[in-house]
């Protein structure tokens, strides 16, 4: 359900933006730079609750000799042979998107853009991801 909330969360910023650009009429640019940086702060917010769904929906707990869904008791573990294809087809994937894509891609941009990352239109777009870390280890 959480993984639910970031999208309609993410989403509802996006409204926002487009909102605010209207009615204050800022370039196109400052608009992608709001719903970018929005957006990120939100998927950074919401992941640990994110990976700790999908790692209860992986797990099975026994009560009284059956096994049952961690995040769901309703839905045994073992009787139905759709949950297996839910965890390759959903679970998984779910894992690879937010541990290692959400990840990767602020990694892969920032060794895109080496040379420019302490200028102040860089500072203003990903100052957040950068604070406390010098030039030379910008990766962390």
């Amino acid at each position: 359900m959480i993984i639910i909330y970031t999208f309609v969360f993410c989403f509802l910023l996006a409204i926002f933006w487009i909102l605010y650009k209207f009615y204050w009429k800022i370039k196109s640019v400052i608009l992608y730079e709001g719903i970018l940086i929005s957006i990120t702060i939100t998927f950074f917010f919401f992941q640990s609750s994110i990976i700790h769904a999908l790692a209860d929906l992986m797990s099975c707990t026994t009560i009284d000799n059956e096994k049952y869904i961690a995040n769901y008791l309703l839905e045994p573990c073992t009787k139905n042979p759709l949950y297996g294809n839910w965890q390759y087809y959903m679970i998984i994937p779910g894992f690879c998107f937010y541990c290692i894509f959400l990840s990767l891609v602020p990694f892969v941009y920032m060794c895109k853009h080496r040379s420019q990352l302490f200028e102040a239109n860089y500072i203003r777009k990903i100052g957040f991801l950068l604070y406390g870390y010098s030039s030379a280890k910008f990766f962390w």
